[in-house]
């Protein structure tokens, strides 16, 4: 097995979890997932800064 699909494993199994949590409930599961909003807000904000620089840049080199 290669590292990657160790994590992809983990990925899954974790969302299944949350999902178990949220009784297999669609809505509730998606209001779960938007609690990390406000918990990350400060580093969602941060990722899309850099990544709106990287695609400018990548823009700006074609």
């Amino acid at each position: 097995m290669i590292a990657s699909d160790t994590i992809f494993d983990e990925i899954r199994e974790s969302r299944r979890r949350m999902s178990k949590e949220c009784a297999h409930d669609p809505a509730k599961y998606v209001e779960y997932l938007r609690t990390f909003d406000q918990k990350y807000a400060a580093q969602i904000e941060r990722y899309r800064r850099e990544h709106s620089i990287l695609v400018a840049k990548a823009e700006s080199m074609r």
